[in-house]
């Protein structure tokens, strides 16, 4: 077997901001914290062109390749960076897929009780603040006479939080609560929070570099499994592909990060009460154009978004003391929350908050003789629909 040939498994991944859209972040030396720990498929898309003209023959002319429109389909697993407050290496590709990063640096809270509550909703008191959906999407973490952790569906001026769960007992005075150090990506529209991104991508050898990335992205968790997203990302290639070595932090790099929690023991909500699914995706819907240049590279700019649709499935069993409420919901297309944790150490935790999402359909199914609904649904409002939270 000749040595020259290229071993796929021996490939790595480093993706950086772009401060300038379309400009190599890189520059050739990734750092340790750009490398990125998942497989990586590439599609060049190139323009193929038919050229006109006779040839003597029953033959046509050979068409011509033109630009390429590559895109990168990444495959990573579900977690955090071992540190909380510490965004993980997955947070660029988030942010380049129009999420916004919310960093809450120091914890809300000493933790500081309640002035009051029930079975959904606490009402907090100072250092909480006072700004409506300061801190929707966020997790918060509640000790005293209960102890769970749950996440915030909505936040009020008047400091009442919504939580994502139903309470077999109400909260009280005798309930503290916190909002631990967290980073929070959540929908934007704001085109000046948008980044594009550099890869690169390294295959036992041979470089391929990409700029001016931007994307989407597709999660999914299994329950007993930990979760993994795909994104699709879309950008220029810089340069032809090269024979460039794998730089030799690579592999420590990667190996450092923590391993992926399971959806074990964390929090399964849909409308505020359990969900005992075997699985729930969730799918951003971003999508992006490359726009035509002819002074740009290969003929064109950087990606840009155009629209975004956030939708996905759930399948719960059957429950004789939720389905009627469920279908309500869908009959009356009224709001329902859907909420997922993972994980339980501080730094390699995870919130998933949709908090506003339509059902549209509730078709009864079986899985392994139990009844289950397999529901899709979209998310409802402008730049709320998804929030991840890591903490």
């Amino acid at each position: 077997m000749s040595t020259y040939l290229v071993r796929m498994r021996n490939a790595a991944l480093a993706v950086k901001a772009e401060s300038t859209a379309g400009t190599d972040s890189i520059a050739g030396s990734p750092s340790s914290g750009d490398w990125i720990q998942g497989d990586v498929t590439i599609s060049l898309n190139p323009m193929i062109a038919p050229v006109p003209g006779f040839t003597g023959s029953l033959d046509s002319e050979v068409d011509v390749v033109g630009g390429f429109k590559p895109t990168l389909q990444i495959t990573v697993p579900f977690r955090g960076s071992g540190t909380a407050g510490t965004p993980p290496a997955l947070g660029t590709l988030l942010k380049a897929c129009t999420m916004a990063l919310t960093q809450t640096a120091s914890a809300v809270g000493a933790p500081t009780a309640a002035t009051a509550g029930t079975t959904t909703t606490a009402t907090a008191a100072s250092p909480f603040g006072t700004t409506t959906d300061a801190y929707n999407g966020m997790p918060l973490i509640v000790s005293g006479d209960q102890s769970f952790t749950t996440g915030i569906v909505d936040y009020t001026s008047g400091r009442v939080i919504t939580i994502g769960e139903t309470r077999a007992s109400g909260l009280t005075s005798s309930s503290n609560l916190q909002i631990p150090i967290n980073d929070l990506y959540k929908p934007s529209s704001d085109e000046s929070v948008f980044i594009n991104a550099t890869a690169y991508v390294y295959y036992d050898g041979t470089l391929y570099k990409f700029v001016g990335l931007q994307g989407t992205w597709s999660l999914n968790i299994t329950a007993g499994e930990f979760g993994v997203f795909t994104f699709s990302m879309m950008g220029q290639l810089l340069e032809d592909p090269s024979n460039t070595s794998l730089p030799s932090g690579a592999a420590a790099a990667l190996t450092a990060q923590p391993a992926p929690p399971r959806w074990a023991n964390g929090k399964s909500q849909l409308n505020k009460k359990t969900a005992r699914c075997q699985s729930l995706r969730v799918d951003f819907g971003v999508q992006q154009i490359l726009p035509d240049n002819p002074e740009g590279t290969y003929g064109f700019d950087p990606a840009v978004p155009t629209a975004r649709r956030i939708a996905g499935t759930i399948n719960p069993y059957m429950d004789t003391n939720t389905n009627t409420a469920l279908f309500t919901a869908m009959k009356g297309n009224t709001d329902v929350s859907l909420m997922a944790i993972l994980g339980a150490t501080a730094g390699n935790r995870m919130l998933v908050m949709l908090p506003t999402v339509r059902l549209q359909d509730l078709s009864p199914g079986n899985r392994g003789g139990l009844g289950e609904f397999g529901i899709p649904f979209q998310a409802n409002g402008p730049d709320v629909g998804a929030y991840i939270s890591f903490f």
